[in-house]
């Protein structure tokens, strides 16, 4: 009867042996498909981060750009400015001009008005 007793404890042994195996098999799997995970994870982060940086040099392009477009406006605007500055003097200098024509007239006028108030008083008196 000992030969049965022997298998019986056989069997528990070599159970007990290929269940420590198969543990470490599952656990060597485990951390394979944790490894692929990893792996395709790291692949996704990669290629986000290629993609954020591609969307960041596109931003810096497009930013470049528009501090050219404001650059150029702002000379454009500096140029009305100074154009709106030369036509305000220009006015100024017209309107000096026309007011001075302008008294000029008028003491011509009165010039005029006060010969002919003199012939019309001296032609009064001759009557």
């Amino acid at each position: 009867m000992d030969e049965p007793d022997s298998q019986s404890g056989d069997r528990q042994t070599f159970r007990k042996a290929n269940s420590g195996q198969i543990l470490l098999f599952i656990k060597y799997l485990d951390i394979i498909v944790d490894t692929q995970q990893s792996e395709i994870l790291m692949q996704q982060v990669g290629e986000a981060v290629v993609a954020t940086t591609e969307t960041v040099e596109q931003l810096a392009e497009h930013l470049d750009i528009l501090a050219k477009q404001v650059q150029q406006q702002g000379y454009q605007i500096l140029a009305i400015g100074e154009t709106v500055q030369t036509l305000a003097e220009n006015q100024d200098l017209a309107m000096e001009r026309l007011t001075q024509q302008m008294a000029e007239l008028i003491e011509k006028l009165q010039q005029i008005a006060s010969v002919l108030e003199q012939q019309n008083h001296g032609g009064d008196r001759r009557a």
